[in-house]
């Protein structure tokens, strides 16, 4: 199917390739549910169809394909076209977050502190955040600098909570560098 979607080896022909797509589909191929995912989701010729996008990306989740968790969390929580799934994201970006996926581990330390789409809880969106900081995601090293800098779901830790927004920072993070600056500009934790 690829060859023909990018017209390598033969002629372009997105038909020729979504028909190549749909027979690796049926012997559960995860690639190829998931770029069906991605042909009917993002729709190439016409209208998306995000019923069917979610279908493959769905069956290719299932088979532990992690793009596909990350597109099908995307369209679970957006409302393009349909009411959002919010009950299916979680349980998909649960998932993933259980298997070690960072950025789904910092979405749910995110929904658990700000009470999206699940009961608030911040022991939860720390423990979330601190298995997504591990791998160094920049979100979580700056929602948990700040966690720790406000005490919130933590015992308030400025020394912590500059270290982590230090990190953050020098990954780019606009947020921790911002408050950075407070807490320097506040004296909160600096000698």
């Amino acid at each position: 199917g690829m060859l023909h979607f990018l017209g390598r080896s033969v002629p372009y022909n997105l038909k020729k390739a979504v028909s190549w797509w749909e027979k690796a589909a049926e012997l559960d191929h995860p690639l190829a549910l998931w770029r069906l995912g991605l042909y009917y989701g993002k729709s190439v010729s016409g209208k998306p169809n995000l019923k069917k996008a979610i279908a493959y990306y769905e069956r290719a989740a299932a088979l532990g394909y992690r793009p596909a968790v990350e597109q099908l969390i995307d369209i679970l929580e957006s409302d393009e076209g349909f009411e959002a799934e919010t009950e299916k994201a979680l349980l998909w970006n649960r998932q993933a977050a259980i298997q070690g996926d960072a950025n789904a581990q910092s979405n749910l330390g995110f929904w658990y502190e700000s009470g999206i789409n699940i009961e608030q809880d911040f022991n939860q969106a720390i423990h979330w955040y601190s298995y997504a900081a591990e791998q160094k995601d920049t979100r979580a090293l700056t929602l948990l600098g700040r966690a720790y800098i406000l005490g919130r779901g933590v015992k308030t830790d400025y020394e912590k909570g500059r270290k982590l927004l230090t990190e953050a920072s020098e990954q780019g993070s606009s947020l921790a560098k911002y408050l950075l600056g407070h807490i320097h500009k506040k004296g909160l934790g600096v000698e």
